[in-house]
């Protein structure tokens, strides 16, 4: 889900969207969401590497 959310938001951006306050404001947020999860998943998944060696 987070994948696709980014292919969403980057191919708006390059399509010339433009969004107004409140939907700019939604878009900023679901962009932070998104990198904040990818963050997360690879923390996640090096203490998981970590434990499994």
């Amino acid at each position: 889900m987070p994948a696709q959310l980014g292919i969403v938001l980057a191919a708006a951006l390059l399509l010339g969207y433009r969004p107004t306050q409140a939907a700019g404001a939604v878009l900023l947020a679901a962009f932070l969401v998104f990198v904040a999860w990818f963050w997360i998943a690879v923390l996640v998944s090096r203490a998981a590497s970590r434990r499994n060696r």
